[in-house]
C-alpha cells in the first residue's frame, strides 16, 4: 500500500519553488518507491493583502496561519516556511523537524545601471532616491546606510523609502517601469527562483546591484534558510516522516539561527521589529552582529563568544596596532588612556605596473585602499564587477566613481566564494569570471590571479629604534606583518603572556593555521574599545 505525505507551502512562486526544492531532497533520500509526496498551496492573508504594508496588517502570522490551521487540522502532514517568517514561539503541538542549510543570508539592492551611473557622477542632488520595500528592517537599517555611502558623491541625496509589496517578479517589474529608483530583497529568494524557476524572473539587462555587507546590514533572523514543521505527535512517535524530515536539518544553521531567534526575541521580537541580527560561526568562535531601533533608540551589537585569551583590561602596557604611521596616526589622539604604538618596521610601497591580460568581463577584488593607485593607473578597468575586502575601501572606490557590487567586510574572503557560486548574480555578468584579486606582492588566494599592487619594505632604521619591550597586546592586519615581525623580534613576539588579535578574515585563519593562539575582533576600533583603560 502506498503512503502519501502531503506538503503544505504559500502559494507564491518562490514559496512553491522552495516546496519543489524539498520535495526533491526528501524523494531523494527516500528508498521506498511506496511512498510519495505531494505539495499542497495555500493561500495566506500576506499573499492576499499587498497593498498596504505588513505592518499595517493588524495580528501576526501574515504568512503562516493558514499553514498552521492546516497542519492542525490535518489536511497536511507537514510545512515549509521561509524560516524567517516564523516568530519566536510557537504551537505547542508543532514541531521544528529541519531547519535546511542556511544560502546567502544577505540584502540586495537592485537598481537600473542608469541610476547606478547617476549616483557615480554625483547626479542625484537634492532630491529623494525612493526604496520599495515594506520592511521596517531595511527602512531603519539598510537605507541609512546606502544614505551615507550614495551622499560621498551626493551630498544632497536623501534615501527614501515606499511600500512595496507582491511577489518577486511583481517587485522587478515595478522597479523596471520606474515606479522606484531601487529596491532591497532578499538574496536567497532570488537565487532559488533563478535555480529552479528563472523563467520567472523578468529580464536582469537593464539592472545592477549591490549585495549589502553584513557587518553593516545584518539580515532578518534566519534570513536564507527554510523551517520544515510537523505535527509534535510525529517527533513523540519517532514515526517515519519525521526520521525522514530530520535528515534535512543542518544543525550548525539550526544552532546559529537559534541565537539569532534568542536575542531578536530578547528585544520584543515582534514580526515589525526594525532590528537585524546575524550570527556566524567560524573556528571554534561564533559572532553576533545586531543593528537597528527598538523603541526610538539605536542598538548596535558586535561579539564574539567565547574568549579564551582574557588580558586584564587595566594592565597599563602599551598596545600594538600593525597599521603604518600614515593610516593610524588618527588613533593616537582618539584614544589618549593608553599609549598605542603602530607599524613603523613596514613600509608599503606601490607597485604600478599592475596587468590583467583577460578580455571580456572580469571580477575585480579589491584588499585595501592601496591598490587603488594599480586600479587608477590601469587601463584595464572596463565595468567589469569589483567587489572590496571591507567597508572602507568600498567607500573610497565609490568616491572614486567605481560602482561597487558587494564587500566581504564580516568575514573576508570566504564570503567571496560563497558570493562566487551564486547562480542569480552570474544573470548580470556570467559564469565563471575571471577573478582578479588586488593586494600586496606576496599574497594568496583560491579565487583567482594575484595582481600585486605593494610590497613590504623593511625600513632599516626602525630595527634600532623600535621598541616593543613592553609590549604584550598586539593586533596584526595581515599574517605576512606577523611573520616578519616574528622574524625580527621573536623574544616578544613569542613570550607566552603576548596576546596576538586580529581581524575575522584570512589572517585569523592563517594564523590559526601556523598555531599561534590569536583572538579574533570585528575591526581595530572594536580591539581598542575593548583595552582602553575606562
Amino acid at each position: 500500500m502506498s503512503i502519501l505525505y502531503r506538503l503544505g507551502t504559500r502559494d507564491s512562486a518562490l514559496a512553491m519553488v522552495q516546496a519543489r526544492r524539498v520535495k526533491t531532497l526528501l524523494e531523494k533520500i527516500c528508498y521506498d518507491d511506496k511512498i510519495r509526496f505531494e505539495i499542497v498551496p495555500l493561500k495566506t492573508i500576506g499573499d492576499v493583502q499587498t497593498q498596504v504594508p505588513l505592518w499595517q496588517i493588524p495580528g501576526e502570522g501574515f504568512f503562516t496561519k493558514e499553514l498552521d490551521t492546516a497542519l492542525t487540522e490535518k489536511s497536511v502532514d507537514f510545512v515549509v516556511h521561509s524560516y524567517k517568517d516564523l516568530g519566536f514561539t510557537r504551537p505547542s503541538n508543532f514541531c521544528l523537524a529541519a531547519v535546511s542549510r542556511r544560502e546567502y543570508p544577505y540584502d540586495i539592492l537592485l537598481l537600473r545601471t542608469e541610476s547606478a551611473q547617476a549616483l557615480l557622477k554625483g547626479q542625484w542632488q537634492n532630491k529623494e532616491f525612493i526604496i520599495g520595500t515594506s520592511s521596517p528592517r531595511r527602512t531603519l537599517v539598510d537605507s541609512p546606510f546606502l544614505e551615507k555611502y550614495f551622499s560621498l558623491k551626493n551630498p544632497a541625496i536623501k534615501v527614501t523609502t515606499k511600500n512595496l509589496r507582491g511577489n518577486v517578479p511583481s517587485r522587478l517589474r515595478k522597479l523596471l517601469s520606474g515606479d522606484y529608483d531601487a529596491t532591497i530583497m532578499a538574496l536567497a529568494g532570488l537565487e532559488r527562483l533563478a535555480l529552479n524557476d528563472q523563467e520567472a524572473l523578468p529580464s536582469l539587462e537593464a539592472l545592477t546591484y549591490l549585495v549589502l555587507p553584513l557587518s553593516e546590514c545584518p539580515p532578518a533572523p534566519a534570513q536564507g534558510a527554510l523551517a520544515i514543521e510537523c505535527r509534535s505527535e510525529e517527533k513523540d512517535k519517532n514515526s517515519d516522516l519525521f526520521k525522514l524530515l530530520t535528515q534535512l536539518n543542518d544543525r550548525l544553521a539550526r544552532f546559529e539561527i537559534g541565537k539569532e531567534k534568542e536575542i531578536f526575541h530578547a528585544y520584543g521580537g515582534g514580526c515589525h521589529l526594525p532590528l537585524g541580527v546575524y550570527a556566524k560561526s567560524f573556528d571554534d568562535f561564533y559572532l553576533i552582529n545586531s543593528r537597528g531601533v527598538v523603541d526610538g533608540k539605536t542598538v548596535l551589537q558586535r561579539d564574539i563568544f567565547p574568549t579564551y585569551q582574557v588580558i586584564e583590561k587595566r594592565d597599563p602596557s602599551p598596545l600594538f596596532v600593525g597599521l603604518p604611521q600614515e593610516k593610524g596616526k588618527h588613533l593616537l589622539s582618539q584614544y589618549q588612556t593608553r599609549a598605542i604604538v603602530l607599524d613603523r618596521l613596514l613600509e608599503k610601497r606601490p607597485i604600478v605596473d599592475a596587468k590583467v591580460t583577460s578580455i571580456g568581463n572580469k571580477i575585480f577584488y579589491i584588499t585595501s585602499s592601496y591598490c587603488l593607485l594599480a586600479l587608477e593607473q590601469s587601463n584595464f578597468y572596463n565595468g567589469d564587477e569589483i567587489w572590496s575586502a571591507g567597508v572602507k575601501t568600498m567607500f573610497s572606490l565609490f568616491k572614486r566613481g567605481y560602482w561597487v557590487h558587494g564587500s566581504a567586510s564580516l568575514m573576508g574572503e570566504s564570503e567571496l566564494v560563497e558570493l562566487s557560486s551564486s547562480m542569480f548574480l552570474s544573470l548580470f555578468k556570467g559564469k565563471h569570471l575571471p577573478c582578479y584579486f588586488f593586494s600586496h606582492s606576496k599574497a594568496q588566494t583560491s579565487l583567482g590571479k594575484i595582481v600585486p599592487c605593494y610590497e613590504h619594505k623593511i625600513v632599516p632604521t626602525t630595527l634600532i629604534d623600535h621598541d616593543l619591550s613592553n609590549v604584550k597586546i598586539f593586533y596584526w592586519t595581515s599574517f605576512t606583518q606577523y611573520k616578519i615581525y616574528k622574524e625580527h623580534f621573536p623574544e616578544i613576539i613569542d613570550n607566552p603572556e603576548s596576546f596576538h588579535a586580529c581581524g575575522l578574515g584570512k589572517t585569523f585563519k592563517r594564523m590559526r593555521e601556523a598555531g599561534v593562539m590569536v583572538t579574533p575582533f570585528f575591526s581595530i576600533e572594536d580591539f581598542l574599545e575593548r583595552f582602553q583603560l575606562s
